[in-house]
């Protein structure tokens, strides 16, 4: 994208605005930097999606990126894939609710699983059963993941493996579907300590 090309070298612009919202550039490229970036419900679209992920490709001080309920869509999502397989700093990432689809949110988890990531959202991504499997795998050998989002929910990853030992946990009444559901059988699995879960 020629825009972002130019952005990366211009020092003077503070911000640009391609969907209805004006993107931070400086902060985006981390000159001026900050640790984490919400940019979620700004109703960003996929030209926003790739001009963010040019721009934070090098940003070496952003370790949270929050783009979720916008609408990047497949083409958005999968400009952040390429950003999160060069930026060395990411390790929250949340790109929920922006139908990025099944095939970007497996391409993600196998980027996820290469990289020390804390939090990863992907709620409302058509994951089918053997997706949700994927997921929960890479959830079950992270030993870096404190919180996964799949249905709007960030899940106590390490409580429900045991890491962070808790005897009860209730996570009743917070709209979980089959991929949390798929996600809690395989981590209480491993789990010694845990004595009710509602």
């Amino acid at each position: 994208m020629a825009v972002a090309q130019a952005l990366r070298v211009n020092n003077s612009l503070t911000e640009v605005n391609l969907d209805g919202f004006a993107l931070p550039v400086k902060k985006l490229k981390g000159t001026d930097p900050v640790k984490s970036l919400d940019l979620s419900q700004k109703g960003l679209k996929v030209s926003s999606a790739v001009l963010i992920a040019a721009l934070i490709g090098v940003n070496a001080s952003l370790t949270s990126l929050d783009l979720n309920s916008n609408g990047i869509g497949i083409e958005g999502g999968k400009a952040v894939a390429e950003l999160l397989r060069v930026n060395g700093s990411l390790k929250s990432l949340d790109v929920g609710f922006n139908g990025i689809g099944r095939e970007v949110a497996l391409e993600l988890v196998s980027t996820f699983a290469q990289k020390k990531m804390i939090s990863v959202g992907l709620a409302r991504c058509d994951l089918d059963a053997n997706a949700a499997r994927v997921v929960a795998e890479y959830v079950r050998v992270s030993d870096s993941l404190t919180e996964v989002n799949l249905d709007g929910f960030k899940l106590p990853v390490k409580k429900l493996k045991g890491t962070e030992p808790v005897e009860r946990l209730d996570l009743s009444g917070r709209g979980l579907g089959v991929d949390s559901a798929v996600v809690i059988a395989s981590l209480i699995n491993l789990n010694v300590i845990l004595k009710s879960l509602k």
